[in-house]
């Protein structure tokens, strides 16, 4: 860790640590500790087999701790020490930890109070770039942004700016990402990391005002998916050429169509900004383009969103996707009437109600406006 020049300050902040070269230390430390083996199998950090008894998951690596927004550590990321395989290595799902749910420093970018979030791929990178002032930054665990993930991101930020690697794995993680975060409301930026691999290269070499600008500067979410898109096609051909400006009116009428539910207003400037981007950008006539893109978004409103011959699968919302998310969103808000209705007849209860969730984290805002007022009321003795 100090040889990647990282200080004690950062590695306490970030509880960095280690896990020894034997494979058993933590198992023998824990049965001494009065734990027994139902329990432990459950934290995931041991693996169990017959034959060859029970070893620690993570030894001979620097260990990450994933803590959850309440800064309360669910689960360990383990980067080995050597050239042994695989290099990263995460806790397996447990009662405590989805992964598809939580989001690698997560806990202190929100204290950042910021509108947006910067997304990277790793550890390391979130680690560089908080280290560099840049604490609005988090990371995916290792997978493709999840829609959990997306919707938890959309409760306390307006725009996301993905930091992925630059390689073309990095890119295929951005283009999933984008209509996955537009679904959910976040306008997704894409930061050119190139020629560099990742952030933390890139603050290596220029520094934190080059990563600066490079956010200042970053691309709009859907004129970073066309730009990949036109690699797929030869311009100076008239027939592929065509096809290209289609797709390219498809990805406008795509998105635009998440946004119809908006006022007429509105969702015009939003369509109209865009095609005069793409239009100016890529060298296609602004008049045919708003022809075709009027025409896919009209067929779009005709079949109801489900025309599938315009837009790719990935991109689509179902509406049975939609009614599940307004479900979920009714239980969450009925949850948190029955918490703040048990605190504002029990202010007493309020310590121990925040040891398991903190008004903070109340997601709905009229429940986090109301908590945040019946706190402070508690708190300043206004309450009996």
């Amino acid at each position: 860790l100090t040889g990647r020049k990282l200080s004690d300050e950062t590695i306490v902040r970030f509880g960095l640590g280690y896990s020894d070269k034997y494979s058993n230390n933590l198992y023998g430390y824990l049965r001494k500790k009065g734990y027994g083996d139902n329990e432990l199998k459950e934290t995931g950090l041991f693996t169990f087999d017959e034959k060859r008894g029970v070893t620690d998951k993570f030894w001979n690596r620097v260990m990450f701790p994933i803590m959850d927004a309440n800064n309360r550590v669910i689960a360990f990321g383990g980067r080995v020490m050597g050239d042994a395989k695989p290099k990263y290595l995460n806790s397996p799902e447990t009662k405590v930890f989805d992964k598809s749910r939580n989001l690698y420093g997560l806990n202190i970018a929100r204290a950042s109070r910021k509108d947006y979030f910067l997304i990277c791929e790793g550890y390391m990178d979130v680690i560089s770039m908080q280290r560099a002032g840049f604490t609005e930054t988090v990371a995916s665990l290792g997978t493709a942004l999840t829609e959990f993930q997306s919707r938890k991101i959309s409760r306390v930020a307006k725009k996301v700016y993905l930091i992925y690697d630059s390689d073309e794995a990095g890119t295929k993680a951005k283009l999933r990402a984008i209509p996955i975060l537009r679904q959910y409301g976040v306008t997704p930026y894409v930061v050119i990391l190139d020629p560099y691999k990742d952030p933390d290269e890139l603050i290596k070499v220029l520094g934190r005002e080059e990563m600066s600008k490079r956010i200042d500067n970053a691309v709009d979410g859907v004129i970073f998916e066309i730009m990949q898109l036109e690699h797929e096609f030869n311009r100076s051909d008239p027939a592929s050429n065509a096809e290209f400006e289609k797709e390219a009116a498809s990805k406008i009428a795509s998105f635009s169509s998440i946004d119809m539910d908006k006022d007429r207003a509105e969702f015009l400037s939003i369509r109209n900004n865009y095609i005069s981007t793409v239009a100016n950008e890529f060298h296609i006539d602004k008049n045919e383009l708003t022809q075709i893109v009027d025409g896919m978004i009209a067929i779009k409103r005709r079949d109801g969103g489900e025309n599938k011959t315009l837009v790719r699968k990935q991109e689509i919302h179902p509406q049975k996707d939609r009614e599940e998310r307004k479900s979920i969103d009714k239980g969450i808000l009925n949850a948190e009437k029955i918490v703040l209705t048990a605190v504002s007849s029990y202010p007493g209860i309020l310590e121990s109600v925040e040891k398991y969730i903190r008004i903070d984290d109340l997601v709905n805002d009229v429940s986090s406006e109301v908590g945040k007022m019946l706190r402070d009321g508690i708190l300043s003795n206004n309450l009996n």
